[in-house]
């Protein structure tokens, strides 16, 4: 695959993964509810592919980037 095409491709599923979520919060289901749901998802799927060391590897660059993440809301809202 090339870059040029991950990229495209990461950016489609980001913006399907997101809409899906805007619609869930829409739809009156809790922003925490919405999001622990996808963590879930996104550990057994991670679960299912790595190799027990890759995976705790992961978790680790989860916990070590977790301060540069930025929230949705921004004095906007996302529905």
């Amino acid at each position: 695959m090339t870059k040029r095409r991950f990229e495209r491709d990461k950016k489609q599923i980001y913006d399907e993964v997101f809409d899906c979520m805007a619609e869930l919060i829409h739809d009156g289901y809790s922003e925490q509810l919405v999001a622990s749901t996808m963590m879930a998802i996104a550990m057994r799927l991670y679960k299912s592919v790595l190799k027990p060391n890759d995976f705790l590897e992961m978790i680790e660059s989860v916990k070590r980037t977790s301060k540069t993440v930025k929230p949705f809301y921004d004095g906007r809202t996302i529905n």
